[in-house]
């Protein structure tokens, strides 16, 4: 029997440095769908933050350049 597994992932339409910064781009429909989308995401070893989103294009961008911070466990 074929089983599929679930990837908690998402699909890239762009992935380009500019000026030495990863930039990221997925589809994303409107406000609600980028809301839904994970805040940070790693390309390659290299994490990326949400940075924005066009209406007019139907994207998200993330940004390597983005301030990320990790949550610590004490």
């Amino acid at each position: 029997m074929m089983v599929a597994h679930k990837v908690d992932a998402i699909v890239l339409l762009v992935a380009q440095r500019i000026e030495g910064d990863l930039i990221l781009e997925t589809t994303c429909r409107d406000y609600d769908h980028y809301i839904e989308l994970p805040d940070v995401v790693t390309y390659n070893g290299v994490m990326c933050g949400k940075t924005g989103w066009s209406s007019d294009r139907n994207y998200a961008c993330y940004k390597s350049n983005a301030m990320i911070a990790r949550k610590v466990s004490v």
